[in-house]
């Protein structure tokens, strides 16, 4: 699991089909936290396509490409929205970050890792589907929020990324949230 020092809380947010809302949840549970005074650095997992920085319309001082490349450290890449909340851009329109293999996903979690503690919580934003990457961040987490919609092929997707996460890294514990639903049924 991902430790950011011993009151780090890591919470995973994913989904098996783009499109349900993954980023907006993302940032609006940073802006919760932050205005009950919690530290919140939000990781934009969905690398390659990244877009953490539009919601908060600030643009990024790196993408996580110059880390794994060895270019630049973890450290000189974390933005600052506001006093209580940072981001880690994934960078946008970067194909070769989709094809990290196991040490560069291990080095990247050892730099998450070694930040300061200086953060509450660590939010991991990531891509839809079941590439290894989506899977080996959220099986880190300590919590896993899964985002579904009403749309059957989204209850699908999500069902499939629970049963995967399951089988491949054990998980056992999902919270699943409804997005973009107009009432409980």
């Amino acid at each position: 699991m991902i430790h950011n020092g011993p009151m780090t809380h890591t919470i995973g947010i994913a989904s098996g089909k783009g499109g349900v809302g993954k980023t907006t949840l993302s940032t609006n549970l940073a802006v919760t936290l932050a205005q009950r005074n919690q530290k919140v650095l939000i990781l934009d997992a969905d690398f390659g396509m990244a877009n953490v920085d539009i919601f908060f319309q600030k643009k990024p001082q790196g993408n996580i490409l110059e880390v794994v490349k060895g270019e630049r450290p973890l450290s000189d890449i974390i933005t600052q929205v506001n006093k209580n909340i940072s981001f880690i851009s994934g960078g946008s329109g970067l194909r070769e970050i989709n094809n990290m293999n196991n040490f560069e996903r291990r080095t990247l979690m050892d730099s998450v890792q070694a930040l300061p503690n200086k953060f509450d919580y660590l939010l991991i934003d990531s891509s839809p589907g079941l590439a290894e990457n989506v899977l080996y961040f959220n099986a880190a987490c300590e919590t896993n929020l899964i985002i579904l919609t009403a749309d059957p092929s989204s209850f699908a997707d999500a069902y499939a990324l629970i049963k995967v996460m399951h089988q491949a890294y054990k998980k056992r514990k999902f919270t699943v949230v409804c997005n973009q639903v107009k009432n409980e049924q």
